[in-house]
């Protein structure tokens, strides 16, 4: 759209002209030019507002607007059959292992159902003619600006002396009341006296000006005394930088006039009450200007015609001072037109910022997806075409579904998410619930978005086990598929190596160090009781001990127990409890947590691999230990881990929740009791992840919130693909410590330290959730 014919920016420039009118009209009432430099100050701190209010929802809709012409109505024919995830994993540049993610087989996008007219905007940004008016307007604002800009510059570089006396002594005995004299310099001549600076406003004189007569130096030190009192330099930059971005209108130059003139007028009347003549006050300012720049004649000519001519008037006159009554009715009168234009707006102006309304019945063809606190996530518009208010930040779990024109169900591949699991429901018109925050589930979006990893963010409540976010990064706008996305769109989608299709909430990572908790938990469920084991870098396995898997810290001889090994992150500790708990107890402690199962029915997800071997393999040692932290054939999505975190937290394992109020399908199953697992046993494993971000040798000391106390895990997993040699990079943590509230999983794929790069993600979600307790 043209800025200069949009009715907001028209709207503007009427609002603006109509408040200079009226202030310039105000003006003259107030004879004392104090108040007068106060109005006229206000006005330009108020410009922006008039200006920017004609793009904002209005409070009354008073000026008629005549509707837009119609807009072409080509249409797009829906996509039946795309699938919801990416096809060829091995074809892509991924910065984790591809086969750690279950992906669904590849789906072609067949070229007849997609639109050769498309009505969505494309993520690539399509060619466009070079926007003059921006380029013009800058311009102008620049070339506004240059000469304050050079003579900023000119000032800056002046040569600068001490003062001398008798100015200085004349100017210390101004400043006597003051706790500090600003600062006065000398500059070469010829020059006015001026004021300068902004953070450290000076004066400078002429370097002639010590023998100047003292009424004449008096009365200049008096007069820029004053500016400096009144903070005039600092209004004066304001009010240049409001003129520069309003330089297309004259009556902002003549109120900027109107400022200037003002607040020397100001600055007269404030020396005059020191006990100088009018007359002589009037000759010394005579003489300054002709001194400056200017000879005799010149300066007689600029006194009859220019401000100082007004200025001298003002000082001779002697005018009447403004009655109270005229300043309360001045700023009555002007409060209440800055009040009124900037209410006005048109008509039939539909607001500038989104504002998600339910359809009519008639058009309504579904129910809406709603966050606890009854936000949309997915509604009708007005013409019965799914809308996605919240896009890419929870596009996965949303999901998307086309317009359907038949009487037909929906086809299963036009429709994923939510969207797919609640059909029954919202084909009913019926509303669908989630225990998602969206607001939260933003800013975890955010804070993924504001780094270079692709990656995933899952909160709950652990006492529930109630989802609050589940976010997966790099994500795609689900409001591309509606009604029908283009081939371009796709396929500029589907080719993105960071695969914004997959959720990597849901997907299957390599745990690393995660599976540690798993480990002791193992430890406490064969009863083993917080063992010491002596933590050295490295253990050895298999015939002479030729395997050896090394700790993280080569250089590691200690003895530990449970909530130190934690703290330090040891791996020799927990593959030696591994294998002295055995097999049987790490995997009754993955059936606690359903690890091989995928983790939420409601929701496309992959079944976590836990203590499993590979064809032919058997148990050994070797493998015992590779489970224990979190490698070999093992693999978890950040929703497991966030499941077992919750659980060590509340005590009690829930089944992850995501629509509100569903029955769950799985009972929840107490940790104390299975085994030989006690409540000593909670209690020291919770120890060793306080330690883990709070102790002195913890590796997730960057997960530390100022006032909160935290406990969690680090880790940092390598990935031992030959076409993807990279890391995991995990941080698993709940919080407060004594009275959970929260639990919080952050996965980075291809970060090399969980501890450097996911616990200061966690550490600003935990700060999010519970700073202000």
């Amino acid at each position: 759209m043209n800025l200069l014919s949009s009715p907001q920016f028209l709207l503007a420039l009427a609002k603006i002209t109509a408040g200079l009118l009226v202030i310039l009209a105000l003006a003259p009432l107030l004879k004392n030019p104090v108040h007068r430099a106060r109005l006229l100050t206000l006005t330009f701190l108020l410009l922006p507002l008039l200006f920017l209010s004609s793009f904002t929802t209005p409070l009354l809709k008073l000026i008629p607007k005549s509707p837009s012409p119609s807009q072409n109505s080509s249409t797009i024919t829906p996509v039946p059959s795309i699938s919801a995830f990416p096809p060829n994993e091995s074809t892509s540049d991924q910065s984790f292992d591809p086969s750690l993610i279950s992906i669904p087989p590849p789906s072609d996008l067949p070229e007849a159902f997609v639109s050769t007219t498309p009505q969505q905007e494309s993520p690539k940004e399509a060619s466009t003619p070079l926007p003059w008016i921006p380029i013009l307007f800058a311009i102008g604002v620049l070339f506004t600006l240059l000469p304050f800009l050079i003579s900023a510059i000119k000032v800056s570089g002046l040569p600068q002396s001490k003062a001398l006396d008798p100015p200085l002594s004349l100017w210390k005995k101004i400043h006597q009341s003051c706790r500090k004299t600003p600062p006065l310099s000398f500059t070469p001549s010829p020059a006015a006296p001026f004021t300068c600076g902004l953070i450290r406003p000076r004066v400078l004189l002429p370097d002639d000006s010590p023998a100047w007569p003292l009424r004449r130096l008096n009365a200049t030190l008096l007069h820029e005394a004053a500016h400096l009192q009144r903070r005039d330099p600092l209004v004066r930059v304001l009010a240049t930088i409001v003129r520069a971005a309003f330089w297309f209108h004259p009556l902002v130059w003549l109120t900027h006039r109107q400022l200037i003139a003002a607040q020397e007028q100001a600055c007269d009347q404030a020396a005059l009450t020191h006990g100088l003549r009018p007359d002589d006050y009037a000759e010394d300012l005579l003489a300054s200007a002709t001194h400056s720049h200017l000879t005799p004649s010149e300066a007689l000519s600029m006194a009859k015609w220019s401000q100082l001519g007004n200025r001298i008037r003002h000082i001779l006159e002697k005018p009447q001072p403004t009655s109270m009554k005229t300043i309360a009715l001045t700023s009555a009168l002007a409060l209440f037109a800055t009040l009124a234009f900037t209410t006005i707006g048109f008509s039939d102006e539909k607001p500038a910022l989104p504002v998600i309304q339910e359809p009519e019945n008639n058009a309504r063809n579904r129910g809406s997806i709603l966050d606890r606190k009854n936000v949309p996530l997915a509604i009708d518009n007005h013409e019965g075409l799914r809308t996605y208010p919240t896009g890419k930040s929870s596009a996965h779990l949303v999901g998307y579904v086309g317009k359907n024109d038949s009487k037909e169900p929906i086809p299963s591949r036009r429709i994923f998410g939510m969207e797919m699991i609640g059909d029954p429901t919202l084909s009913q018109k019926k509303n669908l619930t989630l225990t998602i925050d969206s607001k939260l589930q933003k800013h975890c979006y955010d804070l993924l978005a504001a780094q270079e990893h692709p990656g995933s963010i899952v909160v709950q409540d652990p006492a529930t086990g109630e989802i609050l976010a589940l976010v997966s990064y790099p994500s795609f706008d689900n409001n591309l598929f509606i009604p029908g996305i283009t081939k371009e769109n796709f396929d500029i989608l589907n080719d993105d190596r960071r695969h914004p299709f997959v959720n990597r909430a849901t997907s299957n990572f390599i745990p690393g160090p995660m599976a540690k908790l798993l480990a002791a938990l193992a430890g406490e469920y064969a009863g083993l009781n917080n063992p010491e084991i002596h933590c050295k870098g490295f253990m050895s396995f298999g015939k002479e001990g030729k395997l050896k898997i090394r700790d993280w810290k080569r250089n590691r001889d200690e003895l530990l127990r449970i909530p130190g090994a934690l703290e330090t992150s040891c791996n020799p500790y927990f593959m030696e409890l591994a294998n002295r708990a055995g097999a049987e107890s790490l995997t009754q402690v993955g059936n606690l947590f359903h690890l091989n199962e995928k983790p939420l029915d409601a929701l496309l997800s992959s079944k976590g691999r836990w203590n499993q071997l590979f064809d032919g393999e058997h148990y050994t040692p070797a493998t015992l230990a590779l489970t224990s932290i979190g490698q070999g054939n093992t693999s978890l999505t950040p929703l497991h881990v966030n499941t077992i975190t919750s659980a060590i937290a509340s005590g009690t394992w829930h089944q992850p929740q995501l629509i509100l109020g569903q029955a769950k399908t799985k009972p929840s199953t107490p940790l104390i009791g299975q085994g030989k697992i006690t409540a000593n046993s909670l209690d020291v494993i919770r120890e060793g992840m306080h330690l883990t971000v709070h102790g002195k040798r913890g590796t997730g000391k960057r997960a530390t919130v100022p006032g909160i106390e935290l406990a969690g895990k680090t880790g940092t997993a390598q990935v031992n693909s030959k076409k993807y040699p990279t890391h995991n990079s995990w941080f698993t943590g709940y919080g407060p410590y004594e009275n959970p509230q929260y639990s919080v999983t952050v996965l980075l794929a291809g970060a090399k330290s969980g501890g450097t790069f996911a616990a200061p993600i966690a550490a600003k979600v935990f700060e999010t959730l519970l700073g202000s307790q």
